[in-house]
């Protein structure tokens, strides 16, 4: 080892000297603590009793005394220091000794040096010097222990005795003669607690003396509510003398409970457990410092104890004063007897920190922060309240400021600690605090299963809540302390629900007082601060704060009713009355505030949005991180947003829509044609009631850049914006909360006749009205400043026309008339076809290739949904006349020109709009899709081909055997069809189409037969899928044949006569089924339902669940309608959702698996979307033909002869006079009787395949000849002259061909015919 040498002798001098310094200066100081020491064990009776003075004074004054930086508070006590003080003093002078000998550099300890790498082995001197350093902090820390020891006992003495007094002081009547009693009344109980409030400040320790902090504070707070005769704890404030030192002293305080309620709050956050008891730590055993060989003998506690608990029978020497009082205590009656309203006896005390609330922190902050809540200041006169507001003043100022040396608000634990155990650690100011309390306690109060009992809830929350909203009253508000307000407060999850649940009665009425809503609303008008508090709270908090701010809206609403009801009929001035302005001006304010938070909040959804991530029960799959505070709060976060769509919120917000002017009827309404709503000119205003050329020139200022100064003054302008910016509200909403959007699109649709009342508004929008402003805009709709209105119209009318029966809309005509329905189809379809067929080709192909990306791609959705509605509905019972879907503006050669070119617009408008263009014009383009994936027709090698051989009396059984596996390029392909008989030989005929024909009609006509159990038919005589399909030997591949027959019959332009139920068909398009489609299957069941939705009375009495009863084969089957149904009871709030799910279950769930099976086989021949451009009716039409009379002219020019027969020929002639001479129903038995269909092709008998022929045939010719085509037939034909016969005219319909004898006579003709058609003869094979 190395030794450090000095470098030259005077060095070495110099060295020696100071060690010899420093070992003198030791050895004083172990002198001075010996005799310290040595002072407090043997205390002179002169100091332990009281003078006759002192004791009239206070009997705790002497023990008062020992407070080392304060003098005594009374003027009657001794100013001379008692051993107790000198201990004190000579504590803090080791302590400030040692700081110094600590920061000085002494030259016995190596120094860490960035050139000095060399261990240092210490000298003996350095030996010495360690050794009295370690004794010397050991002494101390002894000494320390000790006195705190000492102390701790002295204060919980103390403690008791105080209670008692202050209990004995409170009421006259305690007062006797008893002089223990006398002693008692005489303790100046503000001066004792200042002088006990120091000790425990110089010695406290959070881990051991909290609870000494609990009940002190407890005693201040209960001798500020002391009556008259007694001085309140503040009163202190007003001696001259002792004024700053008690600012000083409660600073101190105040900091620490600030600090047990930081640490409370954090304990909460952690554990989420509420003690039951508020600041009540396990009972101890008697308090009695141990000994130590360092520490003055101090006697223990009897094993039987006094009245109060606490106080021990012999007491040491130093304790004379405190003595005195606790003899008193055993002549008094327990302090919690009947007759005794002071304060209740206090818990013993606990060395350990306490779990519980930290109320007793609370009440002093928020007492000691507001001067107007003591009791003194209450009873004093103006001059003296101003003072004593200053004095809280300067307190909740102090909290509210972080110390110099210390980070952004938080404050330093060296203002209230003495001892440096604390020094260095530091709080979040006392709203931060307040605040992060607020919230653990909030979480942990909202689980009922973790807190059966929360004491004092309401206490709680008033004390933080008033903690932190008391400097933003005493900053009147200011900018940044109410954005600290929303930041901290507003955002905590559920925050009004869960305040609703401790404090129900003080927390609406006090936020609703201070006009918090306004307050909140001008911080966060600007654009700028909604971004800073989005990017801080980000979605999730974000949301938090959304529904928080709705709350304090609906407290709005509740208490300010009155000013925000219907305005009066009577015209308003621009800005309103005087009463109602206010108001509106605040609603109007909060909800662009509100929509301003839903379009960023949107847009991190959009950004979140994904199929792989959690699931969030507002916003849907989200990647986003959500934590367990959150997920426990979801379920109050949605009941704090449904408030924004209740009826009294949304008759406040629209509230313009729902004046006298809008209950006049549509101004579209009055016109008698449809065709006005595009038509030009000023129609009046209905009633007088609106002026629409007045409304639509004041909005023309605003859609087309009109002057401000103008607009400023314009009610009608103002009246629109407000409507355009709830609309934007609530379409912003159902686009951020997915979850919740047919919640908010249902309030909505059924929100006081809101939609007829915006539909109104809407036809008075533009200089001449009629939507006129929105026809013009369609092209670039996103200009318009007022589409948001329409997109918002349209969502909530296509979710309420799903919801209307037949009865509501044709009958009751609810919401809209007939007429209203006319002009709003026939806007909509003018509006859609002028935002596809009008845009320049890229933005249309933007457009749709991005259909939810912007507001034009959501306006082209809304209004296409809303559109297809309307038009399904007037296909199945119209409600509008002739050509009233056409577009007269689409002319045949523009669409033909586009259609063979790009065909962008022209496939767009078959893609949403298709019913614009002409039926037999899309049939046609069915038709050429159809042909160009046969090729060419002539060259069959070039398509798939394939043979079936079936037996006569097992059609259905052989095809599904030998077709059931197709696919559908096979079933596209050539079916060649070869018929065997009974014996198993094949039958003999040539196959052009007509024999695979038969088989088609034949295995159709089996399998839809409802006495096979497939498929059954409706009161209408309507087919649909059996549910007893499932007794049929694999029931589902047979259904998937049947529907490739069907697909094949249409692919090949076959018309087979199959009438399915409406349902069935929309099923067959891919289109969901609604309650309206329910009257196509089972009309009484529709009536039924029907009846239940507008059921007057009370619908929990009908005795209904959410489920359904279904009789399978004998046994009865129990089908919930939702999870757990069968106990759900069905009653007026959810009568429409079981209307629903009812309807649902009998058409689509009962029906799911046959249903799948036939569309699958029906879409493997008929591609989906080829059929998307035809309505449910539509597709009738083309499967089984056009239901009208057919043009026998057309037949004619569509017509084959055989056999001799031509068109001149006197028995052709004869024949087509007879057919133009039958009535309609006998033109349909021809037909059928010649096609096997009573109906004629949509396109006309030149699309009927084969094509029909007429043969001419004679007695003696054989039947089974198909066609003679010889020279010697014909000339037979030709030459023979006709014959009267009595054989009838037959037919073959697997070739559309009538045999028809040469008749000498037409009467002959026409009876033979008419008996043919009418008795069905004709079905076989020539």
């Amino acid at each position: 080892m190395f030794q450090l040498k000095p470098k030259t002798a005077t060095a070495k001098d110099d060295f020696v000297e100071r060690q010899r310094q420093e070992r003198q200066a030791r050895a004083q100081q172990r002198s001075a603590a010996s005799a310290t020491a040595s002072d407090t064990a043997a205390v002179t009776p002169a100091t332990s009793t009281p003078t006759a003075a002192t004791q009239s004074a206070s009997p705790l004054a002497a023990a008062g005394s020992r407070s080392p930086s304060l003098t005594t508070p009374t003027p009657t006590t001794t100013s001379s220091l008692t051993p107790q003080a000198t201990t004190a003093q000579a504590t803090w002078s080791m302590r400030s000794s040692a700081a110094s000998v600590a920061d000085t550099p002494r030259p016995d300890v190596p120094t860490t040096s960035t050139t000095t790498k060399k261990y240092v082995q210490p000298s003996v001197d350095m030996q010495i010097g360690s050794a009295l350093v370690i004794q010397k902090w050991t002494r101390m820390f002894l000494v320390k222990r000790n006195l705190a020891q000492k102390e701790r006992l002295t204060i919980d003495l103390q403690l008791a005795v105080l209670q008692q007094a202050l209990a004995v002081q409170s009421h006259a009547d305690s007062a006797t003669n008893n002089p223990n009693v006398a002693t008692l009344v005489a303790i100046p109980i503000a001066a004792t607690l200042h002088a006990m409030v120091a000790r425990l400040l110089f010695i406290y320790h959070p881990k051991h003396d909290y609870p000494r902090l609990v009940a002190l504070c407890k005693l201040i707070l209960a001798s500020m509510d002391a009556p008259n005769n007694l001085p309140s704890f503040a009163a202190l404030a007003l001696q001259r003398d002792l004024t700053v030192v008690w600012i000083r002293q409660m600073k101190r305080l105040l900091v620490l409970c600030v600090y047990h309620v930081h640490q409370a709050s954090l304990q909460l956050a952690a554990s989420g457990l509420i003690a039951t008891e508020a600041d009540a730590p396990p009972a101890p055993s008697a308090v009695v410092p141990p000994t130590h060989p360092m520490s003055p003998a101090i006697p223990k506690a009897p094993s039987t104890p006094t009245p109060t608990g606490l106080l021990p029978s012999s007491l040491p020497s130093y304790f004379n004063a405190t003595r005195v009082a606790a003899a008193a205590l055993s002549t008094l009656p327990p302090a919690s007897s009947p007759s005794s309203t002071g304060p209740p006896p206090q818990p013993p005390l606990s060395s350990n920190t306490a779990a519980g609330l930290p109320l007793t922190s609370l009440r002093m902050l928020a007492t000691f922060t507001d001067a107007s809540t003591w009791k003194l200041s209450q009873q004093s006169p103006e001059p003296l309240k101003q003072s004593l507001a200053k004095i809280s003043s300067t307190f909740l100022q102090h909290l509210n400021q972080p110390q110099p040396q210390t980070a952004s608000a938080k404050l330093t634990l060296d203002v209230a600690f003495s001892s440096s155990n604390f020094s260095c650690e530091t709080i979040p100011v006392i709203r931060t605090t307040a605040v992060a309390f607020l919230s653990s306690f909030l979480q942990a109060a909202s689980s009922p299963k973790r807190n059966p009992h929360i004491p004092s809830a309401a206490l709680v929350i008033s004390a933080a809540m008033t903690l932190f909203i008391r400097p933003i009253i005493a900053s009147r508000f200011s900018r940044e302390l109410v954005l600290s307000f929303v930041l901290e407060v507003l955002s905590i999850p559920a925050l009004f629900p869960r305040l609703a649940a401790v404090w129900p009665a003080e927390g609406p009425a006090l936020f609703e007082k201070l006009e918090f809503l306004q307050h909140v609303i001008n911080a966060l008008e600007d654009s700028q601060t909604l971004k800073i508090i989005f990017y801080t709270l980000e979605g999730n908090y974000t949301l938090c704060l959304i529904a928080n701010l709705v709350s304090l809206f609906g407290m709005h609403l509740a208490n300010a009713r009155a000013l925000v009801v219907d305005t009066p009929a009577a015209p308003a001035s621009p800005s309103g009355s005087a009463k109602s302005a206010p108001a509106r001006a605040l609603t109007d304010r909060f909800v662009e505030v509100l929509h301003q938070l839903l379009v960023h909040d949107k847009s991190y959804v959009r950004k979140k949005q994904t199929s792989h991530a959690n699931f969030h029960p507002l916003f849907g799959w989200f990647s986003g991180v959500t934590d367990a505070t959150l997920s426990e709060a979801f379920p109050q976060i949605t009941l704090q947003l449904q408030n924004l769509w209740k009826r009294d919120v949304l008759r406040a917000i629209f509230a313009d829509l729902f004046k006298p002017a809008f209950d006049s009827p549509s101004p579209s309404s009055s016109s008698s044609s449809s065709s006005s709503i595009v038509s030009e000119g000023t129609p009046t205003a209905p009633g007088g009631t609106i002026k629409k050329q007045s409304l639509g020139s004041k909005l023309s200022a605003i859609a087309h850049g009109g002057s401000s100064s103008s607009i400023a003054n314009t009610a009608d302008s103002l009246l629109c914006m407000r409507v355009r910016d709830a609309c934007q509200l609530y379409e912003t909403l159902a686009g951020t909360l997915v979850k919740l959007k047919a919640e908010v699109l249902n309030a909505l649709s059924y929100a006081s006749d809101l939609l007829p009342r915006l539909w109104r508004f809407l036809s008075t929008v533009g200089p001449t009205g009629n939507l006129k402003v929105f026809l013009d805009s369609a092209v670039v709709p996103e200009k318009e400043p007022f589409i948001s209105i329409l997109v918002v119209f349209c969502d909530a009318c296509s979710h309420l026309f799903l919801v209307l029966d037949d009865e509501e809309i044709y009958n009751m005509q609810k919401p809209f008339s007939m007429t209203d329905l006319a002009n709003l189809s026939k806007f909509l379809n003018q509006f859609l076809f002028t935002m596809i067929w009008q845009s320049p080709l890229p933005r249309l192909e933007a457009l749709l290739a991005a259909i939810d990306a912007d507001t034009t791609a959501r306006l082209l959705r809304s209004s296409h949904r809303l559109l297809t509605l309307l038009y399904e509905r007037d296909a199945r019972r119209p409600f509008t006349s002739g050509d009233h879907w056409l577009i007269p503006e689409l002319k045949s050669s523009a669409f033909d020109s586009d259609w063979r070119g790009k065909g962008s617009r022209s496939r767009a408008l078959l893609r949403y709009i298709p019913h614009c263009i002409p039926f037999r014009r899309r049939v046609d383009l069915f038709r050429k899709q159809i042909d160009a994936t046969k090729g060419d027709r002539d060259d069959a090698d070039a398509r798939p081909s394939m043979l079936v051989r079936v037996r006569r009396n097992a059609v259905l059984d052989d095809g599904f055997r030998q077709l059931c596996n197709t696919n559908g390029d096979t079933m596209r392909g050539v079916i060649r069809v070869k018929f065997t008989n009974a014996q198993g030989l094949d039958e003999a005929g040539i196959d052009q189409d007509g024999v695979f024909k038969e088989f088609l009609e034949e295995t159709i006509k089996q399998a839809f037969d409802p006495n096979l159990g497939l498929f059954r038919t409706t009161s209408s005589n309507l087919l649909y899928p059996s549910l007893t399909s499932r007794l049929q030997e694999d029931h589902v591949k047979l259904f998937e044949f049947v529907g490739r027959m069907l697909g094949k019959a249409l692919y090949e332009g076959i018309v087979v006569e199959v009438p399915f139920a409406h349902f069935f068909l929309s099923k067959l398009l891919g289109r969901h089924n609604g309650f309206d489609e329910l009257s196509s299957l089972d009309p009484d069941l529709y009536k039924n339902l029907a009846f239940i939705k507008r059921y007057d009375g009370d619908v929990e009495d009908l005795g209904l669940t959410f489920s359904v009863d279904e009789d399978l084969f004998g046994t009865v089957v129990t089908n919930d309608l939702k999870p757990g149904g069968r106990a759900v009871s069905v009653t007026t709030a959810n009568r429409i959702l079981y209307v629903h799910l009812m309807a649902d279950f009998r058409m689509n769930t009962q029906l799911r698996v046959q249903s799948q099976a036939f569309i699958h086989g029906f879409r493997t021949v008929i591609p989906d979307s080829s059929l998307r451009i035809f309505s449910s009716s539509e597709l009738q039409k083309l499967i089984s033909g056009d239901s009208v009379d057919f043009d026998v002219s057309d037949l004619r020019r569509h017509t084959t002869y055989y056999g001799g027969y031509h068109d001149s020929h006197r028995t052709v002639q004869w024949l087509w006079e007879c057919v133009a001479e039958l009535d309609t129903k006998e033109r349909c038995l021809f037909l059928k009787f010649v096609t096997s269909c009573s109906k004629p092709p949509i396109l006309g008998f030149a699309h009927l395949h084969p094509t029909f022929s007429v043969r001419c045939v004679e007695d003696q010719e054989d039947e089974h000849v198909i066609i003679d085509e010889s020279i010697t037939g014909t000339l037979r034909g030709l030459f023979s002259g006709g014959r009267d016969t009595n054989r009838l005219p037959t037919a073959s319909t697997c070739f559309n061909l009538l045999k028809l004898p040469n008749y000498k006579k037409k009467k002959t003709l026409k009876e033979k015919l008419r008996y043919a058609i009418n008795a069905g003869a004709g079905f076989e094979l020539s």
